[in-house]
């Protein structure tokens, strides 16, 4: 039964990017889900989480990935996450 299940992890990681810095290497991944990890702890009363959000969406918003967010949708992940992020993106036409 676990056979048949893909990973999120392993799907992300797919979509990411390495970087060096110093020496160093980094997992970069995108705009898109790193705002909604973000999110996906964060609390009603997190004001600096949602304000970060808020700048990054404004700066980066061309670089929203739909498609990533409609694959994570069809494995049935980041639900929340992204019903918060739809609310902080609603909230800046204001």
């Amino acid at each position: 039964m676990a056979s048949n299940k893909i990973s999120l992890f392993s799907t992300i990681k797919q979509t990411a990017r390495k970087a060096s810095v110093n020496g160093k290497s980094f997992t970069i991944t995108s705009v898109t889900i790193s705002l909604l990890e973000a999110l996906y702890a964060q609390t009603d009363n997190d004001f600096a989480t949602i304000e970060i959000c808020k700048k990054v969406l404004k700066k980066y918003w061309k670089q929203m990935d739909r498609e990533e967010v409609t694959m994570l949708l069809r494995k049935g992940k980041y639900h929340t996450s992204i019903n918060k992020l739809y609310s902080i993106a609603r909230g800046l036409d204001d």
